[in-house]
């Protein structure tokens, strides 16, 4: 999302520790999908990545489907719960 004349320093700050947020996690489930590719935990987690993805075409393609704000911070909940609970110990 471009940067407006009106946004403060501080919302800056705050959208680009999001944005890198959003890539650890993306980086992480997806390498923990690979990782656990033969198990069903894969799913969920390679489902987190796709979800989480902080790239345009694919937060576009979310935001036509009706997953923002409070939804996709619920299904992501869910998609790390559920790949918790399936990941082998």
């Amino acid at each position: 999302m471009p940067l407006t004349p009106f946004e403060t320093r501080e919302k800056r700050v705050w959208r680009k520790l999001f944005t890198l947020l959003l890539w650890a996690l993306t980086l992480f489930m997806l390498a923990s999908g690979i990782v656990f590719l033969p198990s069903l935990a894969s799913l969920p987690m390679l489902a987190f990545a796709g979800v989480s993805l902080p790239v345009r075409p694919a937060q576009d393609l979310w935001r036509r489907v009706g997953l923002t704000g409070r939804r996709k911070a619920l299904v992501l909940t869910a998609l790390f719960a559920l790949s918790a609970y399936l990941a082998p110990v």
